[in-house]
């Protein structure tokens, strides 16, 4: 099973985004984020398995090293592949490519088979809002999107591992 270092929010931007699932499963769009018991988040990197016992120390100090941070949510997107995705787009800061390259930096000698959609090289910072969706869909679920009230505003209270597609979580830790 891959393995997702991922960001949490706020409660209030966490809720947030849970209303936008609801909205597109009561649309009969997707539920799958909501099914796969996800929690709204931002997703750091990606990879295949990991040494547990050394990275999860790392990922501890890692984590309390980090400065508070704010993001914001601005646009719709999709990823024009077979996952077939509609995102929300995160604003990209200084210290969040900032914290994505440093993380990236400890993971290169404690994981394998890290996805490249995520290396410094190629990522595009998301919170996803629905995926597997066919091209129909895909446009449906873009026009119920694009009536929220963007953009969403949000603070990183929490940065943890988890194991997905079913999403569990590993380790979690609180941030600043």
């Amino acid at each position: 099973m891959p393995f997702a270092i991922e960001m949490f929010f706020d409660k209030e931007a966490d809720l947030r985004i849970r209303q936008i699932w609801s909205k597109l499963a009561n649309n009969k769009i997707s539920s799958k984020m909501q099914v796969g018991g996800y929690r709204p988040h931002i997703s750091l990197a990606v990879f295949e398995d990991y040494k547990q016992k050394e990275f999860d120390n790392m990922f501890k100090n890692f984590v309390q090293e980090l400065p508070s941070l704010s993001l914001s949510l601005e646009n719709i997107g999709i990823f024009p592949t077979d996952e077939g995705v509609v995102f929300l787009g995160v604003v990209i800061t200084q210290e969040l490519l900032s914290i994505h390259n440093n993380l990236h930096r400890m993971l290169s000698t404690l994981v394998s088979n890290s996805r490249q959609y995520y290396h410094p090289d190629k990522w595009i910072p998301h919170c996803t809002l629905a995926i597997d969706l066919k091209p129909n869909k895909l446009i449906e679920a873009v026009r119920l999107c694009s009536k929220e009230n963007l953009p969403i505003t949000l603070q990183i209270h929490q940065i943890g591992i988890v194991e997905v597609p079913i999403h569990k979580e590993i380790l979690v830790e609180n941030t600043k």
